[in-house]
């Protein structure tokens, strides 16, 4: 191939989407719609994708609202703050006991898109397990190939959020915009704050530019690469943080801002939830954290992986022998911080273990626990912990 016939063929390949989708063209392309979605141009404000292919008596059902001009957005119930049953302003609450409906109706999602509600788990976050995880990344994975959802939003628990976004993070693979959500107060609450988070969740999951970014976590007013966020503060609605380069943008009147363009956050595609066992048998993973005058010894009978919840970038006591003990006993072991925006490197300054990147202590065990039950070991350890290429 010649000079010029080589920079033709780059010139197509790099500029024909722009030919057949130029950013501003108002032009409805006639597809099925989540296809049509996924191809719109990011950037473009006035694309359109014309719901022709779905009338309402194909629809599956579930929807609480529907009207052909609106794209489709499936909410899954997922427990939690957010659907919790209170008095007033208490923290003191039953979670996950009403109806999502009653929230997504105080919120005027109605009015945003086409909703459908579907259950996955109706109980406090901080009781889920392993198995619900994967139970729950299934029904994701599910629900983004239905060619009728352009989008999905998890509305759920905030406590064990991090570990669920981990799992999720990490066996589901799609284009389609997946945001969690939920809430500090209960519905139920005076000043609730579920209806603006799930109505800004919606919002967000329409937007063309949510997709191609991964998992996303819409909280407060904020827009956060979910696999790099975690849970600050239990007492106040501005709940979640992200670690540097998380926070990608804010919700302004009404409309989602990205301060970055769309690009997947690293990870690599080791799992895939439709080839993960339903019936598992879950590992044991201990996570030992480190504190001053800490004595760890006798924890280690039956555990299949040790987690250090470490001091700093990774440093442990040398008083405590918990180490030593696991590595004399062949047992893997995860170094993670217990400091919250930490990074532990591939060779933990402790001398122990394989470093846990970005993850905190309860991410990387569930995620060891993943590399245990697909029957992986150590250097599928490695590979599921890196948080870039440089790792």
């Amino acid at each position: 191939m010649n000079f010029r016939s080589s920079f033709t063929f780059r010139a197509l390949f790099l500029l024909g989407p722009l030919l057949f989708f130029p950013f501003g063209s108002a032009s409805p392309l006639h597809l099925p719609l989540d296809q049509c979605f996924l191809q719109a141009p990011l950037g473009s404000l006035s694309f359109q994708c014309l719901p022709l292919d779905s009338p309402s008596s194909l629809l599956p059902p579930g929807f609480i609202c529907y009207d052909e001009t609106k794209l489709n957005i499936t909410i899954f119930k997922a427990g939690g703050t957010i659907s919790a049953n209170g008095t007033q302003n208490s923290t003191l609450y039953q979670s996950g006991v009403l109806n999502l409906e009653i929230v997504a109706n105080s919120a005027n999602v109605c009015n945003i898109a086409n909703i459908r509600i579907i259950s996955v788990y109706e109980d406090d976050s901080i009781n889920l397990h392993l198995p619900l995880m994967l139970e729950i990344a299934r029904k994701i994975e599910i629900e983004v190939n239905n060619p009728y959802t352009h989008a999905l939003v998890v509305a759920g628990g905030t406590d064990a959020q991090d570990e669920l976004i981990a799992v999720v993070h990490q066996t589901v693979h799609t284009l389609k915009a997946i945001v969690f959500t939920g809430a500090i107060l209960a519905a139920t609450a005076t000043d609730a704050d579920g209806p603006k988070n799930l109505s800004d969740a919606v919002r967000l999951g329409l937007a063309l530019d949510a997709r191609h970014r991964g998992l996303l976590v819409m909280f407060n007013g904020h827009i956060l690469i979910a696999s790099l966020t975690f849970k600050a503060n239990a007492n106040h609605f501005d709940a979640f943080q992200a670690h540097p380069g998380g926070h990608i943008g804010q919700m302004i009147n009404n409309k989602p801002i990205f301060t970055i363009p769309a690009a997947q956050p690293f990870k690599n595609k080791i799992f895939n939830i439709t080839t993960i066992p339903i019936n598992i048998s879950v590992p044991h993973v201990r996570i030992a954290y480190a504190h001053a005058g800490m004595n760890n010894s006798g924890i280690l009978n039956g555990v299949d992986v040790l987690v250090g919840a470490a001091f700093g970038t990774g440093y442990w006591p040398e008083s405590d022998t918990v180490l030593k003990e696991a590595g004399d006993l062949g047992i893997p072991i995860v170094i993670s911080s217990r400091v919250r925006l930490s990074y532990v490197e591939k060779h933990p300054p402790c001398g122990y273990g394989i470093g846990a990147g970005l993850y905190n202590p309860q991410q990387a065990a569930v995620l060891v626990s993943l590399c245990l039950i697909v029957g992986l070991g150590h250097n599928c350890m490695e590979e599921v912990l890196k948080h870039g290429i440089s790792y």
